[in-house]
């Protein structure tokens, strides 16, 4: 698939008309990563933005040992990178390649003129801002829980939603999520979690299944009461398109 065709599936630019599309597909470029390489690191210049095509990014803050605190995921089809494009910061985390991974970038300059002559688009980005604001409102919830079991199957269901699994009665991830990447989340030593996973399997509130593990109902009803199915979903908005001026 082009470039332009890649642009489309992505929820912040689905209204544009086919000429948006090939002048914004025009003016991006495509890049691979191999596995575990950095994509860009916490503190460098936020010139583009960054559209992951296949595999996965990570996005973590790393320590000055190299540890992982791992923030969430992305796959193909999402946008990384915005913030630092609109208030023109270093780049608040470091993103990184957890399989062979291809992105589309598109300069700063290219998406601010974007957001000026395209209310849809600035609106999106607004929206999936208040989306990342609400997510980020939710880890500090987990991590601030006594519970170590109430932390892990929050983390679980975290990872459900990034995976964009309905999350409205049980959840199965499959593959199971490894107790390395669980304790990166919520910050605490993989032995900590196997011992949570087991109270949880032992209590019932998560179930194990061939190649994964179940998110009972229960599990959420006590340690994530205010779930909705799609929360942290950023949703089209959509408005009557207009002109792009080309330039």
């Amino acid at each position: 698939m082009d470039s332009t065709g890649i642009l489309r599936r992505v929820s912040w630019f689905a209204d544009l008309s086919p000429g948006d599309l090939t002048r914004l597909a025009e003016r991006s470029d495509t890049r691979w990563y191999p596995k575990g390489s950095i994509l860009f690191y916490e503190g460098d210049p936020g010139d583009y933005l960054v559209i992951v095509l296949k595999g996965r990014v990570r996005i973590a803050l790393l320590d000055s040992d190299g540890n992982e605190t791992i923030i969430r995921d992305l796959g193909p089809d999402e946008v990384m990178g915005e913030l630092s494009l609109l208030d023109g910061q270093p780049r608040s985390a470091t993103a990184i390649a957890v399989e062979r991974t291809q992105v589309l970038r598109v300069a700063r300059s290219v998406f601010l003129a974007l957001l000026q002559q395209r209310p849809n688009v600035a609106l999106n980005v607004m929206l999936r801002i208040t989306a990342d604001l609400r997510r980020a409102t939710e880890q500090i919830r987990t991590l601030s829980l006594a519970d170590l079991r109430g932390q892990v199957v929050r983390c679980h269901l975290q990872i459900a939603l990034e995976r964009g699994l309905p999350v409205d009665g049980s959840v199965t991830l499959r593959p199971r999520p490894p107790r390395l990447e669980i304790a990166r989340r919520i910050g605490c030593r993989p032995e900590s979690v196997s011992r949570a996973m087991r109270e949880l399997l032992d209590g019932r509130f998560i179930t194990a299944t061939k190649g994964g593990v179940v998110i009972e109902p229960r599990a959420t009803r006590r340690y994530w009461p205010s779930l909705q199915p799609s929360p942290l979903a950023t949703p089209s908005f959509a408005v009557t398109p207009s002109l792009l001026v080309p330039s």
